[in-house]
């Protein structure tokens, strides 16, 4: 809804179809970071932080890397935010 009030109004429908692709690239994102981690941490035989047995894997790792990832978006979202002029 913030979305939709701020954008131009000849551009709204555009807007909405931006608004939708952008979940899109957070899939397609989301399916390339647990690809790369799966192969950085399974480098050399080992086993990776996402294994097919939970014992033997680390997923406490990768919610921490999520962890770590959300605090720098946060950031950078207090960031454009500060310096957001709205319409």
């Amino acid at each position: 809804e913030f979305f939709y009030e701020q954008v131009p109004h000849d551009l709204r429908s555009v807007g909405r179809s931006l608004y939708s692709a952008i979940f899109g690239i957070g899939d397609l994102f989301s399916v390339f970071i647990i690809f790369v981690i799966q192969k950085v941490t399974s480098a050399g035989g080992q086993q990776g932080w996402l294994a097919n047995n939970m014992n033997q894997g680390h997923l406490d790792y990768f919610y921490w890397f999520l962890a770590g990832l959300n605090v720098i978006e946060l950031a950078a979202f207090l960031c454009f935010a500060k310096s957001y002029a709205y319409k």
